[in-house]
């Protein structure tokens, strides 16, 4: 059972860079496809900064080599990033400025789910996830982006992409 619950959560995941793509994509349709990305970097950048600078303020929790092992220097970073960031989205809607955090919940995904479920529940929850929002997204044509209508084949292919997914899962060590 927990092994279905990490899979669901891989999922929300893939929602979640769903979500992101559709941003990025109207970023780049805004201001180019290099700034786009470095908004994203720039969000990401300044909350993992603000996490390892409170990880590192708690005893026994920093466990990168020293100088990393020091607050001031991950809030610094954060405070450059962020600031970069403000500076960045100037003009563009408030929201545009999380869009970094997406893939950051992505690479903490990994770096949890991985080793509990294996690569390819979770990559195959994620990807489940993710086809299923892009295909909504699509759909409604989402922050600007063209319509595809929701068709049989687009169905079946999100469909298909389930039963894989359970064909996978169903392969695997059980917990």
């Amino acid at each position: 059972m927990t092994a279905v619950l990490y899979i669901l959560l891989a999922a929300v995941i893939g929602v979640g860079g769903a979500m992101q793509s559709s941003a990025l994509g109207a970023l780049s349709r805004s201001r180019g496809t290099a700034e786009a990305v470095w908004i994203s970097l720039l969000a990401g950048i300044g909350a993992i900064g603000l996490v390892l600078a409170w990880r590192t303020m708690r005893p026994g929790e920093a466990v990168l080599p020293a100088p990393l092992d020091r607050a001031p220097l991950f809030v610094a970073a954060a405070v450059v990033a962020l600031v970069l960031l403000a500076l960045s989205v100037r003009g563009l809607p408030a929201f545009y400025a999380g869009v970094g955090l997406f893939g950051l919940a992505y690479l903490a995904g990994s770096a949890f789910l991985v080793p509990k479920i294996g690569v390819g529940a979770f990559v195959g929850g994620l990807t489940a996830g993710t086809l299923i929002t892009a295909v909504v997204l699509d759909h409604v044509g989402a922050l600007g982006a063209t319509v595809q209508p929701l068709s049989v084949s687009r169905v079946a292919g999100v469909a298909a992409l389930l039963a894989g997914l359970v064909l996978i899962r169903s392969g695997a060590v059980t917990d």
